[in-house]
């Protein structure tokens, strides 16, 4: 594509600052902040022939004067770009998921269904979520994610268990009776699920609670999310960004209008 260049406005409370980035060669559609500059991500890529040199570079660390920091793969499909309070970066994927994996051979192949990578530097090597859960868990696609400012918590498909990590490994896999929702907020042991609905031209967002104990998580509740002056949304939710307590949602069509959910315990 050709090249372009973009603005990015980064707004902190009533602070608000701007990066003037230049000759942009993808199609950015992810982006966060990395300390006091930006990442952004290209969430499709076209697939090649692996090699060393083939590969794109389809993650971008630019510094708060829009100097390019530098640059990694980090494979096809990728639903969310988020980074934590130590300039991780996490990065979940959807369904249709690629990466390519160098072998010992000197060849390359392509692995499916990542699921949920992370990168403790732009120039670390990634860590995969599927290495530390093996067989106990399906990674087709990482429905929801939440990275807070400890712990980061994944429920994939199929069969929707939390899985619980820190910044080194997976610290526990939970069973989770809450299926098929793509938005999670957490506040100790209590566990907000965001579920979208549209029936008969109506639309309807709900974030159905749960509770662990004993290993398993139980529905408690259910409470329909309506917005400012009691609207109901009149589309989809898109962004669905879990921090911690706090849900990050906006309708779909208008990404600049964001609204913002707390779960309390």
């Amino acid at each position: 594509m050709p090249h372009y260049d973009a603005t990015v406005v980064i707004c902190d409370g009533h602070e608000v600052s701007q990066i003037s980035l230049s000759a942009l060669d993808q199609s950015f559609s992810k982006i966060d902040a990395l300390g006091d500059g930006v990442i952004l991500g290209a969430g499709r890529i076209d697939r090649v022939q692996p090699t060393d040199s083939t590969l794109p570079r389809n993650i971008v660390a630019f510094d708060s004067a829009g100097d390019q920091l530098g640059a990694f793969y980090a494979g096809d499909a990728i639903e969310r770009l988020l980074t934590d309070p130590n300039g991780r970066i996490w990065i979940s994927y959807f369904d249709e998921s690629t990466f390519a994996f160098p072998e010992p051979d000197g060849t390359w192949s392509n692995g499916h269904m990542i699921g949920l990578a992370r990168w403790d530097t732009i120039d670390s090597p990634p860590w995969f979520a599927f290495n530390d859960t093996g067989s106990q868990v399906d990674w087709c696609d990482c429905y929801a994610v939440d990275v807070g400012r400890n712990l980061t918590f994944a429920c994939p498909y199929t069969k929707f268990p939390i899985v619980e990590m820190d910044s080194e490994k997976v610290r526990s896999i939970v069973q989770n009776s809450i299926t098929s929702c793509s938005g999670l907020a957490v506040s100790g042991a209590t566990f907000g699920f965001f579920d979208q609905r549209r029936h008969e031209q109506q639309m309807s967002w709900v974030i159905r609670r749960g509770h662990l104990h004993d290993g398993v998580i139980t529905e408690t509740a259910r409470e329909e999310l309506l917005l400012p002056n009691g609207r109901r949304s009149q589309g989809w939710a898109r962004g669905k960004i879990g921090r911690d307590s706090t849900l990050w949602l906006y309708e779909d069509g208008n990404p600049r209008r964001w609204y913002r959910y707390e779960l309390d315990c």
